[in-house]
């Protein structure tokens, strides 16, 4: 299942009047369900997400893993090799910030947001996991306006017991698709949001025969109940 938004900002409707910062396009893949048993609230800053790993694909092929450790609230950073990024404040409205000095171009970005007990929550609408609200998913605030990006969450999260509702996800890839990705010196910021998990460790994901079982289990349930009623 995969379901596809394309954020152009209101740049076709705000010509001349908002800085464009490039192209962004979400997508969002169910992938292996991930199960949780309850979230904390939607108030996640930059120091709550600890743990959490990113991985870098240069230009040269190479790889490299950060984790995100906290700087105190209401602050955390991934730092690499001539890479960082960092946030402060809530997710829902603050800014996250991306830098690339490793003198390679840098290709993608691979967020295990679980590692860090958090989850992505990509959709802004109606799509509400208890203890959630709203979401926004990627969305550039300031860089290259020649960059395109593709933005991909996979992995859907749900809590124990639930259908998932496709608004939370593990993982989020960042693929840079212009020519030259992006290059070294250059730096961007933008916002996602995110929500934290109740008790740490507690996000796991479900093998595919079991996910398909469970799927099936409370689809069951949800069409006996309706019956009933």
């Amino acid at each position: 299942m995969k379901r596809l938004i394309v954020l152009l900002g209101l740049l076709a409707l705000l010509v001349g009047t908002t800085p464009s910062y490039g192209t962004v396009t979400v997508v969002y893949e169910a992938g292996t369900l991930n199960l949780t048993e309850a979230l904390t609230g939607f108030g996640t800053t930059g120091d709550l997400m600890e743990g959490m790993t990113l991985t870098a694909l240069f230009g040269d092929n190479s790889t490299e893993t950060a984790t995100w450790a906290s700087l105190g609230a209401p602050s955390g950073k991934a730092q690499g090799t001539g890479w960082f990024v960092s946030e402060s404040g809530d997710t829902w409205d603050q800014n996250w910030t991306l830098q690339n000095n490793t003198g390679q171009s840098l290709v993608s970005l691979v967020i295990d947001a679980g590692l860090g007990d958090t989850v992505f929550d990509a959709i802004n609408g109606n799509y509400l996991t208890p203890g959630s609200a709203n979401g926004k998913p990627f969305q550039m605030t300031g860089g290259d306006s020649s960059l395109n990006i593709l933005a991909t969450y996979y992995d859907e999260v749900a809590l124990d017991g639930t259908l998932p509702m496709g608004d939370l996800y593990r993982f989020l890839r960042i693929d840079f698709l212009n020519a030259g990705q992006f290059s070294s010196g250059s730096t961007m910021t933008f916002v996602m949001d995110t929500d934290n998990i109740q008790f740490a460790g507690d996000i796991n994901p479900v093998p595919e025969p079991a996910t398909l079982l469970i799927w099936s289990v409370l689809g069951a349930l949800a069409v006996a109940a309706w019956r009933w009623r």
